[in-house]
């Protein structure tokens, strides 16, 4: 399945992405948490909250545009 994928990337570029989702999942969790209060949901709500932002931004799929820089495809 997985035979096909001959790219892999650095730990240093996955590193970096895992920062950058890591702060906006933090800020987002912060400014719901205020209207929410702080709980489990509130917490998986931010998470599914990012990722739609991710792939319905109104810049575009997020998503497909780093695929393709990081992949170049």
């Amino acid at each position: 399945m997985f035979k096909e994928i001959k790219k892999s990337r650095s730990i240093k570029d996955v590193l970096f992405e895992a920062i950058i989702i890591g702060i906006v999942l933090a800020a987002l969790f912060y400014g719901i948490s205020k209207i929410a209060g702080q709980s489990l949901w509130v917490l998986i709500l931010t998470g599914a909250l990012v990722h739609l932002l991710f792939e319905y931004s109104p810049w575009g799929n997020i998503n497909k545009k780093w695929c393709k820089v990081i992949l170049k495809n």
